[in-house]
């Protein structure tokens, strides 16, 4: 006992005066209690060694017996369980902490642990007007990973991965929502490796659903896309179509309407009208064919792009040759279209292929000339010895 305390006897001055003060009051107050009772006093207090002033947990278990002559004593015994204790709060912290990140936070928190193959989730579920930690344990699961399709397949391994600690740090991947209706949404999965005795023992980390995030970041890179295409002038005008809709949004460079159709509406409909009024009477039919919807979307199974030729009908009472090419655009689906004159093109294709002139050096000129003379001369000999007959 005395050593526990880092003292001796002599140097011991009473029960209470190594006791923290916080917790005498409870030491006095379970021996009152079991003096009026006979009952065993079980009680655990903080206690101050005396060489370090390093405070240490003491769980002390005490009970009446009658000694050799008859009185009662109490039989006292000390446990230092400051290492248990130690342990119990850290545990009680995590769990608090764990409370509050789930209380304040939308996240699932996880741990994986590799020896098991199990996953335990933490999620916050919200009840009447109080808020729960809901606790889902799955085991076996790697094999649920694949099998069950937690993960997209083209996401699986990457997410795996994460989740085993075999790759550090965070990936978005795409998992299923079990929850609302089994879609795939977009998480950000972050994993921490836990080590224990120098060995891969736990993975701890979050995943949070990031589908709104991941939708504004892909319209941002359509918008930029589309904004991109627009700088270049050649484009009269960028439609996007919505092939499950049906629906379009056209864009031209100067803002302006194309030919006067409308910058949004059904596709089908306006396509009808647009070719009726400006395209020539020769190219509708083709042109309504190759623009329809279907035909694009079939032309897309078996090709990157398409393209339609297609003459109008100019203010002038002119005809002038238009180019109208599709392809796919963006991960929902969409058609972009987008119509350029033909003229324009022939010009940047001839700009582009137009071969560089490099100047020939002077002895090639000089080379030259001499054997234009030489050529001269040869022909004017010719010509004299035809019509005098000697040269």
């Amino acid at each position: 006992f005395f050593q526990m305390l880092g003292t001796d006897r002599t140097a011991y001055k009473g029960t209470l005066s190594a006791v923290a003060p916080a917790d005498r009051g409870a030491i006095v107050t379970a021996f009152m209690e079991a003096a009026e009772t006979d009952a065993p006093v079980d009680i655990e207090y903080r206690c101050r060694r005396f060489d370090n002033e390093q405070t240490i947990w003491i769980h002390l278990i005490a009970r009446f017996v009658e000694n050799a002559h008859g009185a009662k004593v109490y039989q006292c015994v000390f446990i230092d369980i400051t290492k248990q204790k130690t342990a119990q709060i850290q545990l009680y912290r995590e769990r608090d902490r764990y409370r509050i990140i789930m209380e304040n936070s939308a996240d699932v928190i996880y741990e994986y642990d590799r020896k098991t193959d199990t996953v335990v989730f933490y999620e916050r579920i919200r009840r009447g007007g109080e808020t729960e930690i809901a606790k889902h344990v799955s085991p076996n699961f790697s094999k649920k990973l694949y099998d069950q399709k937690i993960a997209h397949p083209e996401d699986a391994e990457t997410a795996m991965r994460v989740f085993s600690g075999t790759q550090g740090g965070s990936a978005e991947v795409r998992l299923r929502n079990l929850k609302i209706n089994g879609d795939y949404v977009w998480c950000l999965l972050q994993g921490q490796p836990v080590y224990e005795n120098g060995a891969l023992a736990r993975v701890v980390g979050i995943i949070r659903d990031i589908t709104e995030n991941k939708r504004i970041s892909q319209e941002k890179e359509r918008l930029q896309r589309i904004f991109d295409l627009e700088l270049r002038r050649d484009y009269e005008s960028i439609c996007q179509i919505n092939p499950s809709t049906g629906r379009y949004v056209m864009w031209t460079p100067s803002n302006a309407s194309y030919y006067d159709i409308p910058t949004s509406g059904i596709f089908s409909e306006e396509l009808a009208h647009a070719i009726s009024r400006i395209v020539c009477g020769e190219d509708q039919e083709t042109c309504l064919k190759t623009l329809s919807i279907g035909n694009m979307l079939k032309t897309l199974e078996e090709e990157k792009e398409g393209t339609c030729y297609y003459r109008v009908l100019t203010p002038d009472g002119s005809l002038r040759w238009k180019c109208a090419r599709y392809t796919y655009f963006g991960d929902d689906g969409s058609i972009l279209l987008n119509v350029r004159d033909v003229h324009d093109i022939r010009i940047a294709q001839q700009q582009e292929e137009k071969p560089h002139y490099t100047p020939r050096p002077k002895f090639h000129r000089v080379m030259a000339w001499i054997l234009a003379g030489v050529v001269l001369f040869a022909f004017l000999g010719t010509c004299y010895w035809l019509m005098f007959g000697k040269f």
